[in-house]
């Protein structure tokens, strides 16, 4: 997945919770607490970035600065491909993305669970 097809998937991520909102769990104006990991279970701070920005952007959702102050938390879940070629004897890699899940729950959920 290219990372503009990722970010237009955010977006339709961010107003998917907007629209599950309606719901009395969510609500624009909340704070939600977002965090991206890898497959591997590492934390994925490039894109946690950019979701950051797009949740700003969209101003739905304040981003929360701690779990402690968030109404829910978006989690989103990255698994990349590896890829790697050879040139001229070097090796070139490369990260694609191959699936992403994304997730919006409440923090109490995570208490819980």
């Amino acid at each position: 997945m290219k990372p503009q097809s990722l970010f237009s998937f955010v977006a339709l991520l961010i107003f998917s919770v907007v629209a599950f909102a309606q719901e009395p769990a969510f609500k624009p104006g909340q704070t939600g607490y977002v965090v991206a990991l890898r497959s591997s279970g590492q934390m994925d701070l490039a894109t946690e970035r950019k979701l950051k920005d797009e949740f700003e952007r969209q101003k739905a959702f304040t981003v929360a600065t701690s779990l402690q102050s968030a109404d829910f938390v978006f989690l989103m879940l990255v698994e990349y491909e590896y890829n790697q070629a050879f040139v001229s004897g070097i090796s070139i890699g490369s990260e694609d993305i191959k699936s992403v899940a994304a997730f919006a729950v409440s923090p109490d959920a995570l208490h819980s669970a």
